[in-house]
């Protein structure tokens, strides 16, 4: 199984508290800075609607007074809807002074009709539509003036025909039906194709119906006024009706004016963004953000308006606002990598100085203490107090088993642990042992009974006990101490029988006929024994060394 080392983990700790620290931080500043552009965007909305619904408001009052004001010079007979002169003058003088109006005319009930319009180049044009049989054109006259300061210039009479006829328009056929002002919306007017917001009243004259003044806002000029509003780049506002058709935006696409969403190009992501949220929330209130391949999430808001359950739908991505932001994360995200690489950098020679090496070397020390290699062990000054005691507690350690060594051979604890034995008390073993330098043969057939003799044996001759091992000794011990406690043994009981053959001699005792063994197997007389033990003969015969050696299963049974 893998197992780390402490560098390692010591650097992944870091790194993740670095990187969870960063990560924490980062989603903090995260979420307070996406409420915070979530609480701008829903307030520059809400600034964006209540501006609408104001501009709004108060046209749609303008248009209410001017047609009032007409309705009621009509109705009192301060100027007959027939007088062509004054009817123009009063209605050239109110379209100047109401510039958010686009129309103001009057329908009479045979099909006629008079207006003065105010185009988009910024002209004023005369329009009167005259009487006509059922079925055919009615002759047209459009009379063009250009503004001046303080007045106005002729500039040319058009005279044409046309098939608009005011009796079938929808503003002229409700006006007539309700004694109130009637809304409606429509696209066609006599000059053509244009979709205004139409104001239509009843006028009765001395209580004769007279005909239906109108007053209209072409929804060019709420486009216009989308446009004036300090929207956030790349924002757009759309005015919807009741049925979903947009009426005005502020950024019309490629300068026509869409019916619907579904008549935006594809290429206009906000438009897409906003036809989505509208569909996913069939209210006239909501906010809602919606995912755009484009332009990344978009917030997208509806508000009512105070006409005709109207409603604003203002759309804007939250690059807008958040691209600098975006940025800055990038840049945090840059700044949060350099210091986790900073910190792994830190953190590798923190660890390798204060840790990984005083570690390894008392790991070392500890397996040189496991071979019994006392000499081998140093105290290695550390700068952290907890491993410099363990490097002291290891010195005196070593010098504790050093000590111990009077007692227990160090090979033998030595080969005991190499060979991976446990010891354990108890046990028996009956083997063969040999002197590995060939000159004293060592035989035995019950190790315990024999090697405890020989211990006793020996124990009496220096008056101590030569090794501090009990009578019962474990077998796994013995199976690898043997070796060493065989040539131990051999020189205690030799030095044993020499010191016999001495007393034996002192006493008088000792017979020229006692033979006593040698190490090449055969046997000397006493008197020889005591020739060599004195530095004699030193036992050399036939250039052969001859050493005293004692057998222990062929002692003399006096020599016990």
């Amino acid at each position: 199984m893998y197992r780390p080392k402490l560098a390692q983990v010591i650097i992944v700790i870091l790194m993740l508290a670095v990187l969870s620290t960063a990560a924490l931080i980062h989603l903090i500043w995260q979420r307070a800075a996406g409420e915070n552009i979530e609480e701008i965007v829903a307030s520059l909305d809400a600034q964006t609607a209540a501006s609408v619904r104001n501009d709004l408001s108060r046209t749609l009052s303008l248009v209410s007074s001017t047609a009032e004001v007409v309705r009621s010079i009509f109705f009192q007979g301060a100027i007959s809807a027939n007088d062509e002169v004054k009817r123009e003058f009063l209605f050239l003088s109110l379209l100047r002074e109401q510039p958010a109006i686009a129309w103001i005319g009057f329908g009479f009930p045979d099909g006629r009709f008079f207006g003065s319009h105010a185009t988009a180049d910024g002209r004023i044009e005369m329009v009167e539509i005259g009487a006509a049989e059922a079925g055919e054109l009615r002759p047209l006259r459009r009379d063009l003036y250009r503004p001046i300061p303080g007045d106005i210039f002729f500039e040319e009479r058009i005279r044409a025909e046309s098939a608009y006829v005011a009796l079938g328009a929808p503003w002229y056929r409700l006006g007539k039906e309700n004694g109130d002002p009637v809304w409606t919306v429509t696209n066609v007017l006599p000059n053509g194709f244009e979709p205004a917001m139409v104001l239509s009243k009843r006028v009765v004259t001395f209580g004769k119906f007279t005909g239906v003044v109108m007053a209209a806002v072409s929804l060019r000029r709420l486009s216009e006024a989308l446009q004036a509003l300090e929207l956030p780049a790349l924002g757009k506002a759309f005015v919807l009706d009741s049925r979903g058709r947009v009426l005005a935006t502020s950024q019309p696409s490629d300068g026509v004016m869409a019916a619907h969403f579904s008549d935006f190009p594809a290429s206009d992501a906000i438009a897409t963004a906003a036809a989505e949220a509208v569909a996913a929330n069939q209210v006239d209130a909501f906010r809602a953000v919606v995912s755009n391949a484009l332009l990344g999430p978009v917030f997208v808001s509806s508000s009512r308006l105070p006409f005709e359950n109207w409603r604003l739908v203002i759309a804007t991505p939250r690059s807008t606002f958040a691209s600098g932001i975006d940025k800055n994360i990038r840049r945090i995200a840059l700044v949060v990598l350099a210091m986790a690489a900073l910190a792994a950098a830190t953190a590798v020679a923190f660890a390798n100085f204060l840790f990984a090496r005083p570690l390894a070397r008392v790991a070392e020390q500890l397996r040189a203490v496991e071979r019994f290699s006392l000499e081998s062990i140093r105290h290695h000054p550390t700068f952290l107090a907890e491993l410099n005691d363990l490097s002291q507690a290891l010195k005196r350690m070593a010098a504790g088993l050093s000590a111990f060594a009077r007692y227990m051979p160090l090979d033998v604890v030595r080969s005991l642990v190499e060979g991976g034995v446990e010891p354990k008390p108890g046990g028996e073993l009956c083997a063969d042992y040999q002197e590995v330098g060939g000159s004293i043969p060592f035989k035995a057939r019950d190790a315990q009974s024999t090697v405890t003799s020989a211990i006793d044996r020996g124990s009496q001759v220096g008056g101590r006990s030569t090794l501090p091992i009990g009578r019962s000794l474990s077998a796994s011990i013995l199976q690898i101490a043997t070796a060493a406690l065989a040539r131990h043994l051999s020189a205690v009981a030799t030095a044993r029988l020499s010191h016999k053959v001495l007393i034996l001699e002192l006493c008088g005792q000792l017979n020229s006929h006692d033979y006593l063994p040698t190490s090449d197997h055969s046997s000397l007389p006493g008197s020889a024994w005591l020739s060599m033990l004195r530095g004699g003969s030193n036992g050399r015969t036939s250039g052969t060394t001859r050493t005293p050696v004692v057998n222990l299963n062929e002692l003399p049974s006096s020599f016990g």
